[in-house]
């Protein structure tokens, strides 16, 4: 899960880099710019389809997404970070409740 949230952080802020700039690109070279802004959007639309893939079969998952989206100010948008942050807390949660090494 971690890996395609992170992927489509990475794309998401390539196309947010990326998009300003064919305003102020010379128009011999807008056309590379354009054709790279539909690659990333295209990888942005296949790693959300993966994504989905991947939660489909996990009923658990499925129902943490739900609660996920519906809480107010994240919904769909915002849930592929989100989901990012929760697995960051949760994997700092077994680090802390870790049992100590013995003596």
């Amino acid at each position: 899960m971690q890996g395609y949230t992170r992927r489509l952080d990475a794309l998401e802020h390539r196309l947010t880099e990326e998009t300003p700039r064919l305003s102020i690109t010379p128009q011999d070279l807008a056309a590379d710019i354009v054709a790279h802004l539909q690659f990333l959007q295209g990888q942005v639309a296949t790693v959300k389809k993966r994504l989905r893939e991947h939660l489909q079969p996990d009923e658990s998952l499925q129902q943490q997404q739900e609660l996920l989206i519906s809480i107010v100010g994240v919904g769909k948008a915002r849930r592929h970070g989100c989901w990012q942050k929760l697995a960051r807390l949760n994997t700092l949660t077994r680090l802390v409740n870790w049992p100590p090494l013995p003596d």
